[in-house]
């Protein structure tokens, strides 16, 4: 057509490249289909590190109400880190939801010392153990959580294959149930380290039904995990 309201133009996506993903738009209109997502991982494929930090960005601002008037290429620019930074609550929320959302293995560094309120974010769940390195570089995670009626709680909620070093956590737990920790809740499977770690935070726990399962450092280690603790300190209270 000789419409040009009516002309539809091609957008491709590439890394290094190479095409990634197609879109397409309407003269003077964003890309229909929404913008494509990609992980490090399926841009990378073989030379993708899992315990590093990738961001992923789409040059010049491409977004999808970018207008479009003619073909183009856009570029997917990826950058890499070899660990994940911690400055603030919310860096550190974004590590949990990181962690917890598939990216478990991903190393990280507390570059400051962090009060994390009253806000309830954990590393790990059942499905996503963290695997990763966590070094605390000696700096402190502040916490002073109360989870009512749930219980389950640690900064570290499962591991499996994890290290955490040189770090101190300190503040309170508490809870009308079970399963307390001050560093890890659960060591759920592979060869865990923990080395040169404080614990200071007193924990609290209401139930009575049963042992209310609480610990300084690791609360429960399953059947086949294994844990080794090189000097670690543990001053709160239970």
């Amino acid at each position: 057509t000789d419409k040009a309201e009516k002309h539809v133009y091609k957008v491709d996506f590439t890394y290094n490249n190479q095409v990634k993903a197609t879109r397409y738009a309407t003269n003077g209109k964003g890309i229909h289909g929404g913008m494509p997502t990609f992980t490090a991982k399926d841009l990378m494929g073989s030379s993708y590190n899992e315990h590093h930090f990738y961001t992923i960005a789409f040059a010049g601002g491409f977004n999808g109400s970018t207008t479009v008037t003619s073909d183009k290429q856009v570029r997917i620019n990826l950058a890499e880190k070899d660990c994940y930074e911690i400055a603030s609550k919310e860096n550190w929320k974004a590590f949990c939801d990181i962690v917890n959302s598939g990216q478990n293995k991903i190393d990280a560094k507390l570059m400051r010392n962090v009060d994390l309120g009253s806000e309830i974010n954990m590393v790990g769940n059942d499905s996503k153990e963290y695997g990763g390195t966590f070094d605390g570089q000696g700096y402190t995670l502040k916490l002073n959580w109360d989870s009512g009626s749930n219980g389950y709680i640690a900064p570290f909620s499962v591991v499996e294959g994890a290290t955490i070093k040189n770090l101190r956590t300190e503040g309170a737990i508490r809870s009308d149930s079970y399963y307390l920790g001050g560093l890890i809740d659960e060591a759920y499977g592979g060869s865990n380290t923990v080395a040169n770690c404080v614990s200071a935070v007193n924990i609290t726990s209401s139930y009575t039904s049963n042992r209310c399962g609480a610990a300084g450092l690791v609360n429960y280690v399953f059947t086949y995990a294994h844990v080794t603790i090189n000097d670690c300190l543990v001053k709160g209270s239970i």
